[in-house]
């Protein structure tokens, strides 16, 4: 490389940095501290209480409890309320489908478009009602892994709990943390006060 080049090629730099500084702010809080460390707890909950269950990869219960998970605990307990009714809605339908026929695409795509249309006119819940017609693909994907009908049943009463498990879960570790962050900043305050 030239050296005009090379001397040009770092006249750039750091307007580079500096134009990447202004997009990604150096200081954005604890907020995402907070909520990556929730991260980290709920999947180290969820992984100990469904083992001690016998269910040793909830991994659908991780997946719940990451889409309910919020920063603050407000909106935490909201999305879960809506989170859980939702998937409540698509569970049930993707079980009573499950009971009623074999596993099929024709099933599959019926309990979608029954869950979607219960979770959108019918219960008024609020949120993001995709969330049902997922719950119904997520229940109902234990038929087609499992090929006898008793055993896809099974599969998908596990699958169920552990969406709902992992919600309730992603529910108390945002409240505990919640707590214990407050905790802190009070007493914090209280030493900075004394001092």
């Amino acid at each position: 490389m030239p050296a005009s080049k090379s001397v040009a090629h770092w006249r750039k730099v750091p307007r580079t940095a500096q134009r990447v500084g202004q997009r990604w702010p150096r200081h954005r809080g604890t907020a995402g501290i907070r909520y990556a460390l929730r991260m980290f707890f709920g999947t180290v909950v969820l992984w100990k209480l469904f083992g001690l269950a016998g269910d040793y990869a909830p991994i659908w219960a991780l997946v719940s409890m990451v889409m309910v998970s919020e920063i603050e605990l407000h909106a935490s307990v909201q999305a879960t309320f809506h989170r859980v009714a939702h998937m409540a809605v698509g569970c049930g339908v993707g079980l009573a489908f499950l009971v009623l026929w074999r596993p099929g695409v024709w099933q599959l795509a019926l309990a979608c478009m029954l869950s979607a249309a219960v979770s959108f006119y019918l219960m008024h819940i609020g949120g993001n009602w995709r969330t049902a017609p997922v719950a119904t693909v997520i229940v109902m994907g234990a038929g087609f892994v499992h090929f006898t009908k008793n055993a896809g049943l099974h599969e998908a009463l596990i699958r169920t709990a552990e969406i709902l498990g992992g919600c309730l879960i992603a529910l108390a570790v945002s409240w505990a943390a919640n707590n214990i962050w407050r905790a802190s900043e009070e007493m914090e305050q209280q030493v900075s006060e004394h001092l």
